[in-house]
């Protein structure tokens, strides 16, 4: 039983949760040996090990054991088609470092704003590298993988889809993820395991990532990660509190020993492990800065500054952080 109660958090995981247009949805359909959830962008199938009866369920019934089917007419729900033509191109990754890879840069994804052509997960698939990007144009995130196999392509993953594939990728590290796709059509299939999934992309444009990310600072310093970490959570309980524009916002004095960080009367130095002749104030977001120091597993970090951005490396990832005014 408590395996079937996972089967429909995840079911419930990849959807909206209400629909006032259509209730229908809101619910889950058993047709034939699939358990089907959809809100019309994104869309789940997970085979049913129950055996009930086609039908219209609700959710927190079937978790419960409740197989009483809902007054609804399962030919009104939504018909998702979840086949794979021989026609759709595809790629193939590894599903523990596709999960890494979305936990790497999901913290800087836009959330709030009304530009829904930046609340995904920009993937770019190039000569079997997939590329994973977020911003909110305050800051933006990139990170790569190697693809097992793939054919190029570009899209952009509807950013509660990419959260739900972050938590339940964690199952199933070792299997493989393979999306399909066929040019010309704004639907992306994704499948592993015994999950089919269907996301909707709006199609609309995501910023030139490549072309802000070649742009690097010439003066940059670097510096124990950890240390760095914890110093700026310090900071941002005070920079937490300020008003308006100021709110997480604290004073960064990058020079060539190393970082003067201060957030009203709080002032904290690091000593840094290498830099050039570096000697830059910027004002930065302490917040974004811990959501991405505390998702990298490196030792150091390098920082590069100028006086309108720092961007920041380690390793696998790029970051960029703008500058605030101070």
């Amino acid at each position: 039983m408590n395996n079937y109660k996972k089967k429909i958090e995840v079911l419930k995981s990849f959807v909206d949760k209400k629909n006032k247009f259509r209730p229908i949805i809101n619910n889950i359909m058993k047709n034939n040996v699939y358990l089907v959830a959809t809100d019309l962008y994104n869309s789940i199938s997970i085979p049913d090990p129950t055996g009930i009866e086609n039908g219209i369920y609700m959710p927190e019934n079937l978790k419960n054991g409740i197989y009483i089917k809902e007054n609804y007419d399962i030919e009104d729900y939504p018909n998702i088609n979840f086949d794979i033509s021989d026609d759709y191109a595809s790629c193939i990754v590894r599903g523990g470092e596709l999960q890494q890879a979305i936990e790497k840069t999901i913290f800087a994804v836009a959330t709030t704003t009304d530009n829904i052509a930046i609340r995904c997960v920009r993937i770019s698939v190039q000569n079997n590298i997939m590329s994973l990007y977020t911003t909110d144009c305050y800051q933006l995130a990139k990170t790569q993988i190697n693809c097992i196999s793939s054919q190029n392509f570009e899209y952009s993953l509807d950013v509660k889809c990419a959260k739900a594939l972050q938590k339940d990728l964690k199952n199933f590290r070792l299997e493989d993820v393979e999306f399909f796709f066929k040019k010309g059509e704004k639907n992306l299939h994704i499948q592993y395991a015994d999950r089919r999934i269907i996301t909707s992309s709006r199609m609309l444009h995501f910023p030139d990532a490549e072309s802000i990310l070649e742009n690097v600072p010439e003066n940059y310093i670097t510096i124990n990660r950890k240390k760095l970490l914890e110093v700026v959570k310090k900071h941002n309980i005070i920079s937490k509190k300020f008003k308006s524009y100021q709110k997480n916002i604290s004073n960064y004095d990058f020079c060539r020993d190393g970082i003067r960080i201060q957030s009203g009367t709080l002032v904290s130095d690091l000593k840094c492990i290498e830099s050039n002749n570096i000697d830059i104030r910027v004002g930065l977001n302490d917040n974004f800065l811990v959501n991405f120091l505390k998702t990298s597993k490196n030792d150091v970090v390098k920082i590069y500054v100028s006086e309108n951005k720092v961007l920041m490396e380690d390793n696998e990832r790029l970051y960029i952080c703008m500058a605030a005014r101070i």
